[in-house]
C-alpha cells in the first residue's frame, strides 16, 4: 500500500538535498521494504532529483508522471497552475522490479517554433494551437503515424520585451507550459491503461523574449538523465538578452547505448541586410553557450552543443529572401514565385545560401523548407496576405544532424528538396510545414516531426566539431548580459508606468519634465543674476 509522503504547498522550491535526507529517514522508519510516493511540484525539476537519487542508499529506479486528479479538485488545481508531479521510489527490497529499458529504437520527435510577436495569451482565453502541436497527434487518432516520443516546443517574443529584459517571465511559461500540456492531454488523454498523462514535462527555461519547453511519453520520460539548461545574449553590445539563445541538454538511458540530445532555441539579429550579423550570432552561441559537465561525467570542462549525439537548433533565424541573388526579383516575379514556384525561390533563401558558402550552421541538415510558404511578414490576422512593408523570408527555421550524420561537405546544392542536402543522413523525416491558419503574430508557427536512427555505440557524439572554440570568457559576459538586461528593463518599465502603459508617453512626459525643470531652475538663475 503507497503511503503519502511529503506533500508540499504550491510552488515551494524544494532543495534535493533536504528531500534526500527525509527520504531515508523514511525509509528507516518503514522498514525500507514499501513503496513511498512522493508529490513534488512543478519546481522540481530532474536534475535536482538526481542528486536526490544519488544520496538514497539502494536506490533502484526512479519513475514519475503527471497525476493532477490524484490531490484536491482537478480543475481547482488547474486554474492555480499548481498541477503536481508525482514521482515514485522503490527501493531494493521493494517487490517492484528495476525499469527495463526498451530494445533500441529511433526516437521520433516533434520540434515546434513560434514568434508570437510579443503577442501574450490571457489565461482566461486560451488559444487552440491543435493545429501545430498535434498534427500527428491527431492523424494518430485515425490509424496514422505513432505519436511522438518527444515534444519540443520553443517560442519567441513570448512576453513584452521590457518584461523579459526584467525577468518577469515565470507566469507567461507556467501558462504557455500548461497551454501545451492540456492540448496535448486534449488529443492524446492517456499513453497507457495505468492513467499516466499523455506527455510530462522534462524542462522548461526562459531568457527575455525565449522559452523552451520539452515534453515527453511517460515511458520515454523515464529514461531521461542529467538535465541541464544554457543561455546567452547576443543583443545589446552583443550580450544583451533581446537576442540569443537558450538550450536544454539531457542523457536518454538506452539497452544499446545512452543518446545525449541538445536542443537549441535562437532568436537572432533581424532586417534583411544583416546576414553576416546572424552569421556572427549563431557563432557566438556555439562559443558561449556552454553546458557544465553532467553528474558523475568524466568532462572536467564545459562543452559546446556539438558534443552531444543529437542536435537541433529552431527558433526565428531571421533569415530573408535575396532579392538580387543568384538574379534580380521584382515583387511582382516574388509573389509569383511564392505562389507557383517555391523550389526555385529556395535559391534565394538567405540560409541555404550562407550554408552553401559554409558560412554557418555547419554539420546542420534541414528538410525541404520549400514545403510551405514563407513564414514572415503577415498581416494582423491574416492566413496568406504577406506585408509589403519587409521582404518576405522563411525566418522560422528547425535543423538538426545527428551521430551517425557524415560530417558535412563545404558546399551543398541550393534546393533543400535536393536530397544530396542531407548527404548521409539516416534520419527519417515525417513532416515540416508551418501552419497558416494561426494568425497571433505576423509569424507562422512550424512544425517538423522526424525518426532518428537507433542508437548505437559506434555514433555517440556528432562527426561534425564545433565551428569555433568555446569562449573563455563566457561565464563573465553572461552576468554582464543579465546585469544589462535588468538595468534596461527597470528603465523601460518605468517609462511604461510612466505612460501608463506607453512607453513612448512615458519618455515624452519624461523628456517634458526635464525640460520644465531646466526652464524653471534656469530662470531662477537669470533672477538671481539681475538682481546681482
Amino acid at each position: 500500500m503507497p503511503l503519502p509522503f511529503c506533500a508540499r504547498p504550491s510552488l515551494r522550491t524544494i532543495s534535493a538535498e533536504q528531500e534526500a535526507a527525509e527520504f531515508v529517514d523514511a525509509l528507516g522508519e518503514h522498514g525500507g521494504n514499501q513503496k513511498l510516493e512522493l508529490l513534488f511540484w512543478r519546481d522540481m525539476r530532474l536534475d535536482q532529483l538526481e542528486v536526490l537519487a544519488s544520496k538514497v542508499p539502494g536506490l533502484r529506479w526512479l519513475d514519475f508522471w503527471w497525476n493532477p486528479a490524484r490531490r484536491g479538485n482537478k480543475t481547482e488545481l488547474t486554474a492555480l497552475q499548481t498541477l503536481p508531479r508525482t514521482f515514485t521510489i522503490s527501493s531494493p527490497s521493494s517487490s517492484s522490479q528495476a525499469m527495463q529499458l526498451p530494445a533500441a529504437a529511433g526516437v521520433r520527435v516533434q520540434l515546434c517554433s513560434y514568434n508570437l510577436g510579443q503577442q501574450s495569451f490571457l489565461p482566461t482565453r486560451p488559444p487552440d494551437l491543435a493545429s501545430w502541436l498535434v498534427p500527428v497527434l491527431e492523424s494518430d487518432s485515425k490509424g496514422g503515424a505513432a505519436p511522438p516520443d518527444i515534444v519540443v516546443v520553443g517560442w519567441q517574443e513570448f512576453v513584452p520585451l521590457h518584461q523579459g529584459l526584467l525577468g518577469i517571465t515565470t507566469d507567461m511559461l507556467r501558462l504557455h507550459a500548461s497551454i501545451i500540456h492540456r492540448t496535448l492531454a486534449k488529443h492524446l488523454p492517456s499513453s497507457s491503461n495505468s492513467g499516466e498523462a499523455a506527455y510530462v514535462s522534462v524542462a522548461q527555461i526562459a531568457q527575455v523574449g525565449l522559452a523552451f519547453m520539452v515534453f515527453a511519453r511517460p515511458d520515454t520520460a523515464r529514461r531521461v538523465r542529467s538535465v541541464q539548461y544554457a543561455q546567452v545574449g547576443t543583443g545589446f553590445g552583443g550580450i544583451g538578452g533581446n537576442k540569443g539563445a537558450v538550450g536544454i541538454r539531457f542523457a536518454l538511458r538506452g539497452e544499446e547505448a545512452d543518446e545525449v540530445f541538445t536542443f537549441v532555441n535562437a532568436h537572432l539579429a533581424p532586417h534583411d541586410r544583416n546576414v553576416s550579423l546572424r552569421n556572427a550570432n549563431y557563432a557566438s552561441i556555439v562559443s558561449r553557450l556552454l553546458f557544465q559537465p553532467a553528474p558523475g561525467s568524466k568532462s572536467d570542462g564545459a562543452s559546446s552543443i556539438y558534443d552531444t549525439t543529437h542536435l537541433f537548433v529552431l527558433g526565428d533565424l531571421n533569415y530573408r529572401l535575396n532579392l538580387t541573388a543568384p538574379r534580380l526579383l521584382s515583387r511582382q516575379m516574388l509573389a509569383g514565385l511564392i505562389a507557383d514556384d517555391r523550389a526555385a525561390l529556395v535559391e534565394h533563401d538567405q540560409l541555404t545560401q550562407a550554408r552553401r558558402a559554409g558560412e554557418t550552421m555547419r554539420g546542420l541538415r534541414e528538410a525541404d523548407v520549400g514545403a510551405f510558404r514563407p513564414t514572415y511578414k503577415y498581416e494582423a490576422e491574416s492566413k496568406d496576405k504577406l506585408s509589403q512593408k519587409r521582404i518576405p523570408g522563411w525566418t522560422d527555421r528547425i535543423l538538426f544532424t545527428t551521430a551517425s550524420d557524415s560530417p558535412s561537405p563545404t558546399s551543398f546544392p541550393l534546393s533543400p528538396s535536393d536530397p544530396s542536402l542531407l548527404p548521409s543522413s539516416s534520419t527519417r523525416i515525417h513532416l515540416y510545414t508551418s501552419v497558416p491558419q494561426i494568425t497571433y503574430s505576423d509569424h507562422k508557427p512550424i512544425t517538423l516531426v522526424l525518426t532518428l536512427p537507433a542508437p548505437s555505440p559506434a555514433h555517440t557524439r556528432l562527426q561534425t566539431r564545433a565551428p569555433v572554440p568555446p569562449d573563455p570568457r563566457a561565464s563573465q559576459k553572461a552576468w554582464a548580459g543579465w546585469a544589462l538586461d535588468r538595468l534596461v528593463g527597470a528603465l523601460w518599465c518605468l517609462l511604461v508606468l510612466l505612460g501608463l502603459g506607453d512607453e513612448v508617453k512615458g519618455a515624452f512626459g519624461v523628456l517634458a519634465g526635464l525640460g520644465g525643470a531646466a526652464w524653471y531652475y534656469g530662470g531662477l538663475g537669470l533672477l538671481g543674476r539681475g538682481a546681482a
